[in-house]
Formats: C-alpha cells, sequence, structure tokens
C-alpha cells in the first residue's frame, strides 16, 4: 500500500513539476518537489521500497525532462544509496538536517547531470548559471519542510500509523531509532 501510494504521489508530483512549475519566470525557480520526494523516500522508507520507488521517480522523470536516456535513475539512485549510507552514522530525518540536506543534494545531482551531459556530448551546449542554481537550491530548501510534513501525512495514510514529524520529536530518547516503511 506505502509502495503504490507514493508511486502515485510520484506521479503527480512529476505531472506538476513538468506542467505548472515549469511555466513560471526563471527569476522565480521552478520547483522541483519529485526530488524533495527522492530524498523523503531516502531518509524513511526501507532500501527495497524505496530504492524500487527512486528507479521509478528517474524513470519517469527521463522520460518526460530528461536530456539524456538513464541520467536520472542513475543520479537519483546514487543519490538514494548516498542518502542511505550516510543516514547509518547521521540522522538526516530531522528537521534541521532536512533544509541542508535537500540543498547540498541538489547542488551534488545537478552538477553531476551537467558534468555527465558535457563530458557525454562536448558539442552540446548547456546552460549552467550559479545564480539560477542558488535560486533552486534557496526555493528547495524553504519547500522541504512543508513537503516533508505532507509526505509524512500521505505516509501515514498508508500506514494508519502516525509518526510525530521530525520538528515534533522531543529531545529525549534515542535519535538513531527510527521505523521504516
Amino acid at each position: 500500500m506505502v509502495f503504490f501510494c507514493f508511486l502515485m504521489l510520484g506521479g503527480v508530483l512529476l505531472t506538476l513539476q513538468t506542467t505548472v512549475f515549469h511555466l513560471l519566470p526563471e527569476w522565480a525557480g521552478k520547483p522541483d518537489p519529485l526530488f524533495i520526494l527522492v530524498i523523503f523516500v531516502a531518509a524513511r522508507m526501507d532500501l527495497f521500497r524505496g530504492a524500487g520507488l527512486v528507479l521509478l521517480y528517474g524513470l519517469g522523470m527521463d522520460i518526460f525532462a530528461g536530456i539524456y536516456l538513464g541520467f536520472y535513475p542513475i543520479v537519483y539512485l546514487l543519490l538514494f544509496f548516498s542518502l542511505k549510507g550516510i543516514s547509518r552514522h547521521l540522522v538526516i530525518y530531522e528537521s534541521v538536517q532536512q533544509i541542508p540536506v535537500v540543498a547540498i543534494s541538489y547542488l551534488l545531482a545537478s552538477s553531476a547531470i551537467y558534468c555527465s551531459s558535457a563530458l557525454l556530448v562536448p558539442d552540446c551546449y548547456i546552460d549552467w548559471s550559479w545564480r539560477n542554481m542558488l535560486v533552486q537550491m534557496i526555493m528547495l530548501a524553504m519547500l522541504s519542510t512543508p513537503f516533508f510534513l505532507i509526505f509524512d501525512f500521505f505516509l501515514f495514510l498508508s500506514t494508519r500509523q502516525w509518526i510525530k514529524p521530525s520538528f515534533l520529536h522531543s529531545g529525549n530518547g534515542n535519535r538513531f531509532k527510527r521505523r521504516e516503511f
């Protein structure tokens, strides 16, 4: 149930991202809610379900907005497994860590897509602007907490087990003990 709920949610976010959000002016930035969902899946779901969802998100992104076939699934899977590896030693699912994790991950994923496409097809010019990249990073950082709350709500609807949002956790107890779905 969780897998299909988040698969549908990813489809809706991908549709919004490639249609409605694409019409926003360049100076306002273009939100990437699917990327925030990839970070959420890496932080909250187990390895197999999460990797399957991230692979399907990457394939969908490749179909609708990809430059070269296979870049988004590879980048999203590398990001997913990197965050899973980091989460073994650090807490990345609390609200304090969500904002920098989303911003830094977006910078690394975008630079990986840019560098790999520039290496594979050197004749093709792909626009890279630090100003646009910083606007995107700031926008995603601001949107990460509300989107994480929305995704937590969808996780509650699909599992019927309430997990307190990360900013409501008390300071006592084991921070590294969490439940994955």
